[in-house]
């Protein structure tokens, strides 16, 4: 890119995002959408905590994932991190402000994309750092010119939040099923690839996962997903969480759809971010089906 193109990247930018996205969408909002964020941001006290969170973790997170690469850590391990980072920075979100999250990961989605579209081009002043610093992280299924695996993880990791928030369905359930993206990405999958290909020995017929990392992977769902019950139980306190969706069935669901899944992903040759995310909130709704209606005869 010359200063020429340069300049016209950046014109076309602002011209795009001024003349045209903000005046369709401020009059939607009946209010400019960048003033719109920041009275949303402030106007809850919850909303200024979890921001502060994010901002933490990503100023110490980001840094301390990049110099891993640098102490011999392996790449699956080092890819891992991120997702633990993406635990950590949704799960709490989702806790306590599942409407402000969703607004978050919209605008990350784009921004993501601005920055992929000017790693792909070199843009100055960061367009080669950025090409440099996520061809760190890239493995034989980031081959081609775009790189998609941290926007299908962000992707993989809010869906079912997208899927389920205000869903018509049983509202416990609905609940639990838009963790399901968290629970496989952040704890399942990083989980069973740190241990099985730290310690894993014993691989599962005609493929490289290992039983290691699948026993890994289900206990960590389980154990995240249980501390995700007892949040909903003491911070919304809604009776329906136990009237409707107790936790012997609860318990029942997410251990047979975790050790379905699990045994999915140690053989699937998919893009987990992706395909995980999608189907494990379908096996536990086809799971909770089953049980609720057998509970009820």
């Amino acid at each position: 890119f010359g200063l020429r193109d340069t300049v016209l990247f950046y014109s076309c930018i602002i011209f795009w995002l001024g003349a045209i996205v903000s005046p369709f969408v401020g009059r939607l909002l009946g209010l400019h959408p960048v003033l719109w964020v920041v009275y949303y941001t402030l106007e809850s006290s919850e909303h200024l905590v979890i921001g502060i969170i994010w901002l933490g973790l990503l100023v110490l997170g980001l840094p301390a994932i990049h110099i891993s690469t640098q102490k011999g850590l392996r790449l699956i391990v080092v890819r891992k991190l991120y997702h633990i980072l993406a635990l950590f920075l949704f799960t709490p979100a989702q806790l306590i402000a599942p409407e402000f999250l969703l607004l978050a990961s919209g605008i990350a989605v784009a921004v993501l994309v601005l920055i992929e579209y000017t790693r792909i081009y070199r843009v100055p002043p960061f367009g080669t750092w950025l090409h440099s610093y996520m061809h760190t992280y890239t493995d034989s299924r980031d081959e081609g010119v775009v790189i998609m695996t941290h926007m299908y993880l962000l992707i993989g990791c809010t869906a079912p939040l997208w899927f389920f928030y205000n869903s018509s369905i049983n509202p416990a359930l609905a609940k639990i099923c838009s963790f399901s993206g968290l629970v496989v990405l952040g704890a399942a999958d990083a989980a069973g690839a740190m241990v099985g290909s730290s310690v894993g020995r014993f691989r599962w017929p005609g493929g490289k996962k290992t039983l290691e990392g699948t026993l890994a992977a289900v206990v960590a769902a389980l154990f995240l997903y249980c501390l995700i019950y007892a949040s909903l139980l003491c911070l919304t306190k809604d009776p329906s969480m136990v009237e409707i969706f107790p936790f012997e069935i609860f318990a029942a669901v997410t251990v047979f759809s975790t050790l379905f899944i699990c045994l999915i992903e140690a053989f699937t040759k998919q893009i987990d971010n992706i395909v995980l995310p999608l189907l494990y909130p379908s096996v536990i709704l086809v799971t909770a089906t089953f049980f609720i209606n057998a509970e009820e005869k």
